[in-house]
């Protein structure tokens, strides 16, 4: 019984996560087309991913790694090689925010219409195959960009 109560949990789960995703992507159907907008919709959703990247980020990586270091060094210095490998992170983050600002890749807005919306090289539009395309186009048009 306790296998069976457990898959149906796991059912639930997923047609949820499935609902919320969705939804969120639903949005298209209902986003105004002029780009000042998009812009004002667009900074607060990545904000909260930003957030939401966080908390996962401490609560999947940052806990974990902070109790085995507290096992193999002591309560003491277990914060040591966390810091450390957390500033190296946000080192290689700077890094490469500095790298796009110096090569013009700062928005993101911009490059998803020139790649998807737009019909660029790779886009759907273009007899490409949806998101995993769209996604590609993205990717495509940085790589061209460098």
């Amino acid at each position: 019984m306790g296998l069976l109560v457990a898959t149906w949990e796991a059912f639930l789960a997923t047609l949820f996560t499935w609902f919320v995703t969705a939804l969120g992507s639903a949005l298209v159907f209902v986003l105004p087309p002029d780009e000042a907008t998009q812009r004002k919709l667009l900074r607060p959703m990545l904000g909260f991913a930003a957030g939401v990247m966080t908390a996962a980020a401490f609560f999947s990586l940052l806990a974990p790694a902070l109790e085995l270091a507290e096992a193999q060094y002591g309560a003491r210095w277990s914060f040591f090689p966390v810091a450390v490998g957390f500033f190296l992170g946000g080192g290689g983050m700077l890094a490469a925010d500095a790298y796009m600002e110096r090569h013009g890749h700062l928005d993101p807005l911009e490059l998803m219409q020139d790649a998807v919306l737009r019909g660029g090289r790779n886009s759907p539009r273009r007899g490409g195959g949806g998101a995993a395309s769209g996604f590609g186009a993205v990717v495509a048009r940085l790589v061209q960009r460098l």
